[in-house]
């Protein structure tokens, strides 16, 4: 078990070596420490691993961060191996902190890499600093082999792989070592087994093993960690330095691939909202954008592969790419105008690829657009914003979903090919059902059907006897329009691909010796937005200024115009809006409430 936490603060120094960490490491030799070491104590380091590519960071100050909220990945093996002492250092009026007793596997390792690590001279004796350790740490992890050697990163990562292995993460993405002796530590991450993208005979699979954390690229760098620490800043009457802190947190970084996938809110007041789910009209546009991780590589490294392909569901047709651009990581965009700051590539700079059936397409880069991402200095991101209707074989209701996803498709020269599945967003689209009763042969009964804001008549394609589809610009052809509506001689009339919104619903025509509603129906549906599951939360019609509510169940809404000597509209299950023609009243039922409302005269066919 840990000791209890009395000393609250230390010095860190953030090591950056190459992309792939950002660890804590140990306190500077110039510091002046109130309190001597006391080598009969022992200290600890836990490891705490999360996902990082989602825009929050932690400090590394060696503490415990309680507010942090980033989602942990269990299953990663670390090992540790005590690389150096640490001492208080007293003597020709020098006095700090510094280490000495150097392993010499480690010293045997960095001479092979043309590594030095220079020691202080205090008397007699040599002693080493933090500094000089990180820079020694910073040049073996950068080190970039010859060609038919391993990098400086891979023999580090072997030669701490040979010393203590920890337990692997567990759920909470955290692994401990207790009970450590002081001294200057070498911390690596040697097992991510768990999350390579690799099969067990090391070949690229589709997706990573743990859908719930992006594919982990490579191993973080090994990093240091100097057991005890002392106090990044001031703390009470406590100058910076002078407080040691025995037991360390570490949250190790590393670099991962990642590709998400975003509908564009068409609503230009929610600022072109980025959504994870929205619903249509069929025919409508569905502008989406998806956005993947282009990490920035290791000195002399080159991409070889970046694609981005889009496995749609059948009711979604690709229509065409807006642009492709590349820029600076954005961590948590919301907006479309989140990437304004991007800059486009050219169209020579990718290939587009379109499956025959539209459902899929892929966006690759060429020689010329690789070449740009080399250029990338810092973690970036690729974004390719195209359009896509939503067509006559989409499912309708939210139970039979319209799900699809990315894929992306990456390799650089040190690397083999992987390819990394992105989330998934859903389109829903409505129905509704009309059951006209009253009428010995229902097909005789003509409606119009427009939407409330524009006023224009919605066309329509027939599928069958009084079934019909919103007319889908991407594979219905104009001479199949028809914006006059029947049902089927029993009365069925199913309306496919609606919307949240008011559409109006017009008798025009009926039997001979029947009468028309002095009024047309108005038909309201409403879904909450965003975040929603894709139910409707409302579905209502309207005579009037009067309402009823209809009932609906997984988006299809259902309703019934009854004729007799006069004209019945049926909500479904309990209520009823009843327009008598022939009399004076509209008797609008919901539950257990009536409702009394002034009728048309009648009026004739």
């Amino acid at each position: 078990m840990k000791r209890k936490k009395v000393l609250q603060m230390l010095l860190f120094c953030a090591l950056s070596a190459g992309m792939t960490c950002c660890p804590v490491s140990a306190a500077a030799g110039s510091v002046t420490i109130s309190k001597s070491l006391d080598p009969a104590l022992k200290g600890s380091v836990t490891l705490h691993k999360l996902i990082e590519n989602d825009g929050q960071n932690t400090a590394a100050d060696g503490l415990k961060n309680e507010n942090e909220s980033r989602r942990p990945v269990a299953d990663i093996g670390f090992s540790y191996k005590k690389i150096a002492d640490i001492v208080n250092v007293a003597e020709e009026g020098q006095t700090g902190v510094y280490f000495k007793n150097i392993d010499q596997e480690f010293l045997t390792l960095a001479q092979q890499l043309n590594v030095k690590i220079e020691p202080v001279k205090i008397g007699n004796n040599n002693y080493y600093t933090i500094q000089a350790f990180e820079s020694a740490i910073d040049a073996i992890n950068g080190n970039e082999g010859d060609g038919t050697s391993f990098t400086g990163q891979t023999r580090l990562t072997e030669y701490v792989s040979g010393g203590t292995k920890m337990e692997k993460t567990d759920s909470t993405g955290t692994a401990e070592a207790d009970d450590l002796a002081l001294g200057l530590y070498l911390v690596g991450e040697t097992d991510i087994s768990a999350h390579d993208g690799l099969d067990s005979a090391g070949q690229p699979i589709n997706e990573s093993p743990n859908p719930e954390a992006p594919v982990i690229e490579s191993p973080a760098d090994p990093f240091l960690v100097s057991v005890p620490m002392t106090n990044a800043a001031r703390i009470g009457n406590a100058e910076a330095g002078t407080v040691w802190q025995y037991d360390i947190d570490v949250y190790p970084k590393d670099q991962t691939n990642s590709i998400t996938k975003k509908i564009i809110d068409p609503d230009e007041k929610d600022d072109k909202a980025l959504r994870d789910q929205e619903d249509y009209q069929i025919g409508d546009t569905v502008s989406q954008v998806i956005y993947s991780d282009a990490p920035k590589l290791q000195p002399g490294k080159t991409h070889k592969t970046y694609k981005i392909s889009d496995s749609m569901t059948e009711g979604l047709s690709f229509d065409k790419i807006v642009r492709v651009s590349y820029g600076n990581r954005v961590a948590s965009p919301d907006k479309e105008s989140s990437f304004n700051g991007f800059t486009e590539l050219a169209k020579t700079d990718y290939t587009l690829t379109v499956a025959e059936d539209k459902h899929s397409f892929a966006v690759e880069l060429t020689e010329s657009g690789l070449a740009k991402m080399d250029k990338i200095s810092s973690n970036s991101q690729v974004a390719v914003f195209f359009d896509s209707v939503l067509n006559s074989k989409a499912k309708i209701g939210t139970d039979p979903v319209n799900e699809n996803h990315p894929i992306l498709t990456w390799k650089n020269s040190n690397t083999l090919e992987k390819s990394y599945q992105g989330n998934k967003v859903y389109d829903y689209t409505y129905e509704l059902d009309v059951l006209k009763k009253g009428v010995k042969d229902a097909s005789a009964v003509t409606f119009e059907f427009s939407e409330k804001d524009t006023g224009v008549l919605v066309r329509f394609v027939q599928d069958g006897d009084g079934v019909y589809h919103l007319f889908d610009r991407a594979s219905d052809t104009d001479s199949h329009a028809v914006k006059e509506i029947h049902p089927s001689s029993d009365g069925h009339l199913s309306l496919k691909g609606l919307d949240t919104r008011e559409y109006i619903l017009t008798e025009t025509k009926t039997e001979a010796g029947k009468n028309l509603p002095g009024e047309p129906v108005h038909i309201i549906l409403e879904a909450a937005d965003p975040g929603r599951d894709g139910n409707l939360t409302k579905a209502q019609m309207k005579v009037g200024e009067k309402t009823g509510e209809l009932t609906h169940s997984k988006g299809i809404v259902h309703m019934t115009v009854e004729n007799t000597d006069s004209i019945t509209l049926r909500t479904g299950g309990e209520g009823t809006l009843a327009l008598y023609a022939g009399g004076t009243v509209i008797l609008c039922m919901a539950g257990a409430g009536y409702l009394l409302l002034c009728g048309r005269k009648k009026k004739t066919q």
